[in-house]
């Protein structure tokens, strides 16, 4: 289960923290303001090089270099 992301200088993102809690997670938002840059965020932070992301493409306009990162729980299977 994905608890928190962090974007730093991440497309519309200078930064941003986000905690997750149990269960399904809805993000609602007018447009242009950075959901497609979360979704992405995420996506590069679980695959890697298999997201068909380009990172580099998703530095902020400005910055040197980006920074992705998640915190996961593992949950053991029951039964």
């Amino acid at each position: 289960m994905i608890r928190h992301l962090r974007l730093h200088r991440w497309r519309s993102y200078d930064t941003l923290d986000v905690d997750f809690e149990p269960g399904t997670t809805f993000i609602v938002a007018p447009n242009g303001v950075g959901k497609t840059s979360l979704v992405l965020g995420l996506a590069w932070a679980l695959y890697g090089e298999h997201a068909d992301v380009d990172p580099r493409a998703c530095i902020r306009a400005g910055a040197d270099n980006a920074e992705v990162e998640i915190t996961l729980t593992l949950l053991e299977k029951a039964g």
